[in-house]
């Protein structure tokens, strides 16, 4: 699947390699009514997409910066339109704490053999995620992790998030190879696959409910070690 020219391999964190555990609506749910609001997940489910796409416009007004004091206010901005009913303060505190351990996520069984097989291979392999620092220590409790932990490109430590240039350019700085010897691996259509081809990388969209016309694409990671 992977290039003979292809030198280097990036992924995406959340969604490609790194899955919330339990869902996100059922984590938010269980925090809103601890904290004062009845709120079922189906109900959160149904308010969080517009909300992070709120957010997402936002971001893209501002020419995709961002920063750790961006990333928190981002979440605290969705939360409040979430989940209005609740303890804003007191959910906000919760959540962020929970999602900075590793029991509040998994790594598919798939995972680490990808990866191994790929650095077994000679490349470099590399986490370049729309995140805030803490992905270093939730990446390092994960051993399945262990080929990308050198190189972890976080969208708040850059500056700028995914789909902006200037993140992928930092991908091409910590790959140390010609950004068409890059590929990059993610769910998203917009911020991984068409920023990566923007910033002249190649890319794969990772979409394990089945292919989407006309791009790269692959169900399971496993299918790039073949």
């Amino acid at each position: 699947m992977i290039a003979s020219h292809i030198r280097a391999v990036f992924f995406d964190a959340v969604g490609t390699v790194l899955f919330p555990y339990p869902g996100v609506s059922a984590t938010y749910a269980r925090l809103a009514n601890q904290h004062g609001a009845a709120l079922t997940e189906e109900t959160v489910r149904a308010r969080l997409m517009p909300a992070f796409i709120k957010q997402e416009k936002i971001d893209g007004q501002n020419g995709w910066t961002t920063s750790e004091e961006r990333e928190a206010l981002r979440w605290r901005d969705i939360m409040a339109e979430v989940m209005p009913e609740a303890d804003l303060e007191a959910c906000f505190r919760d959540l962020w704490a929970h999602y900075t351990t590793p029991a509040a996520w998994s790594v598919p069984g798939e995972v680490g053999p990808a990866l191994a097989n790929l650095k077994g291979r000679g490349l470099t392999l590399g986490l370049a995620s729309n995140f805030d620092a803490r992905l270093k220590p939730l990446a390092a409790g994960f051993l399945e992790l262990e080929p990308v932990w050198n190189r972890l490109v976080i969208s708040s430590l850059v500056g700028h998030r995914k789909p902006g240039r200037p993140f992928f350019e930092e991908v091409i700085r910590q790959a140390g190879c010609a950004p068409a010897e890059i590929l990059y691996v993610g769910d998203d259509r917009r911020n991984d696959y068409d920023g990566a081809m923007a910033a002249g990388l190649e890319a794969v969209l990772f979409a394990p409910e089945g292919a989407e016309p006309g791009i790269r694409t692959v169900r399971s990671l496993a299918e790039l070690a073949h």
